[in-house]
């Protein structure tokens, strides 16, 4: 969704509450997956539609890790 609006990580991470360096964990290491909150946040930044916010929100549900793995 970031390459396919043209925004850097740089211009993602001036979201407030979100760093850059969150923005590029969350795409490079997924062990760094972030709670709901870092994710809303950077779907807003991405000026996500509310179809992609729910496709992305539930996709993240579906694969988070399974506690104390």
């Amino acid at each position: 969704m970031r390459t396919n609006k043209k925004l850097s990580y740089d211009t993602v991470g001036q979201t407030p509450g979100l760093s850059r360096g969150a923005a590029l964990n969350y795409t490079t290491k997924p062990e760094h997956r972030p709670d709901v909150q870092t994710l809303k946040l950077q779907l807003t930044a991405l000026g996500a539609s509310g179809q992609e916010r729910i496709d992305v929100l539930q996709l993240h549900q579906q694969t988070r890790p399974e506690p104390g793995v």
